[in-house]
């Protein structure tokens, strides 16, 4: 056997050694794991796959809360509770601290397993010239400032308060960042008790836009005690015998220093795994991480998907420049949010809830006035976040309505600004037939103002053109690749039009 063989016999077996240390925890822990789920590790990591079909709705995972790595369960909660650095931070600290235990952290069965780091942006080097002028850049995905900013301001100032427990040769800044790699990566919202939390098993699998899980945990538990049924709280009508409490006693030793108790009262709670769309005999178990595009996916979890539905190229940046339509913007800015939400055009690409609030906030801050020509900065943020081309190459449709406020002749601007119903009707006719032949690539029921509907379209074009232009320049273009995406988009959005 060549030496390349053996290395991959020996790592085969240093990985099998390692889940079978973490199955044995999970089960001294009391974590239920569905009898037909199993563990596996490949080049690109472990995964989670299924011996057999699961039905929907059938529960795979419950962990006790109790069993979860968060502030509230570490041996440092003594001292977290009393602080008031957010909790992210909190749970790097935990994260650094029980993990520098070794196998004396009660949750060494667990931290055995995790990577030392995730290979997000942030910590690359030479190689975040690729990403220079990306969605990844204008996400934060490539700067550390903050991190340095949070390490020196809050993680440093902790770790010296508390020395005689702590050690600063294991919180350095190298070691933080690496955590916060690992945490940010698997990290839960738990309840209103923990706040977030690393749930073990719950971040073994893997991410998809077409998920097989669903994460649940009930949320709204007291923030003092983490109990529904409590002194602190007033949900007295669910009846005390329903949930089985029971008392955990926590013994911090401390080597310098005397021996402290801590009574921590906890309910039969869980955060369970579910089975949402069901898999078939031997498929690879996914869940979701949220509705990311690839800037979100590669500067928070270190990877990317291939052809992400969710992927959006942002241009509310460029048009922001745009200097030569000052009167236009500043309509914009008054009008846009509350025209494209009475056409409907957010709806594709948010949620109802989402746009709800941004309705309600509108109501709280006019004092019921209906006027048009109000400026609310939520709803004008939101409106700015919704210009994007999404993938493969469509804009979006208040992307699409923008360009045509920029292609309206200045007597049609006019008459807009005077806000009369009839101009609305007709401005806002011509905007719905440029999305639904935009959309559609049809004109057959198109009867009132076709050539000037037509000479719209043509402007439409050369905006949008001329904006993917600009939008492209801002990559590294000394890259072969960024010149292959220039084309390929280019090329797809002159097909739509042409």
């Amino acid at each position: 056997m060549n030496t390349t063989n053996t290395d991959k016999t020996i790592n085969k077996n240093i990985d099998q050694q390692r889940i079978n240390i973490l199955m044995k925890w999970l089960k001294d822990k009391n974590i239920y794991i569905h009898s037909g789920i199993k563990l596996g590790k490949r080049d690109d990591g472990f995964f989670v796959y299924t011996e057999k079909m699961l039905k929907k709705n059938t529960i795979i995972l419950k962990v006790p809360k109790n069993a979860i790595l968060s502030p509230k369960t570490s041996l440092l909660s003594h001292l977290l509770d009393i602080t008031k650095i957010p909790s992210i931070l909190c749970l790097c600290i935990v994260y650094m601290y029980e993990k520098s235990l070794g196998q004396k952290s009660p949750w060494y069965g667990y931290l055995q397993i995790m990577p030392d780091k995730v290979d997000i942006p942030k910590l690359w080097n030479h190689e975040k010239n690729w990403l220079k002028g990306t969605e990844i850049e204008y996400v934060g995905g490539l700067d550390i400032s903050e991190l340095q900013s949070a390490y020196n301001e809050l993680i440093l100032p902790f770790i010296k308060k508390n020395k005689e427990i702590l050690d600063q040769n294991v919180f350095t800044y190298n070691n933080f960042l690496k955590a916060v790699s690992v945490v940010r990566s698997r990290v839960f919202e738990i309840d209103n008790f923990h706040k977030l939390g690393l749930v073990p098993f719950a971040d073994m699998f893997n991410h998809a836009t077409n998920e097989h899980i669903h994460f649940q945990t009930f949320y709204n538990v007291c923030k003092h005690c983490g109990l529904i049924y409590c002194k602190h709280t007033k949900y007295k009508q669910i009846p005390r015998n329903k949930y089985k409490n029971y008392i955990q006693k926590t013994i911090i030793i401390n080597q310098t220093f005397k021996l402290k108790k801590y009574i921590k009262i906890y309910y039969d709670d869980t955060c369970d795994m579910i089975i949402h769309n069901s898999p078939n005999a031997f498929d690879e178990l996914y869940n979701t991480y949220g509705t990311h595009g690839n800037d979100i996916l590669l500067s928070r979890y270190g990877f990317a998907l291939h052809k992400n539905k969710w992927d959006r190229i942002t241009m509310s940046i460029i048009f922001q420049k745009n200097d030569i339509k000052s009167d236009r913007l500043l309509w914009w800015k008054m009008n846009g949010f509350n025209i494209s939400s009475k056409m409907g055009l957010f709806q594709k690409y948010f949620s109802k809830n989402d746009i709800k609030n941004y309705l309600l906030s509108d109501n709280n801050n006019h004092n019921g006035d209906k006027k048009i020509n109000t400026y609310n900065k939520d709803q004008y943020l939101f409106l700015q976040d919704s210009l994007f081309i999404t993938f493969p190459s469509e804009p979006s449709s208040p992307l699409i309505l923008f360009i045509i406020l920029l292609s309206l002749s200045h007597k049609l601007f006019k008459n807009l600004e005077e806000n009369t119903k009839k101009i609305n009707r007709f401005i806002l006719n011509i905007i719905k037939l440029q999305l639904l032949y935009f959309h559609t690539g049809s004109i057959k029921n198109l009867k009132y103002q076709k050539y000037t509907t037509l000479l719209i379209l043509l402007k439409i074009n050369i905006f949008l053109s001329n904006a993917i232009d600009n939008r492209l320049k801002k990559y590294n273009q000394t890259l072969i690749l960024d010149n292959l995406i220039y084309e390929n988009t280019k090329t797809q959005v002159f097909n739509i039009f042409y």
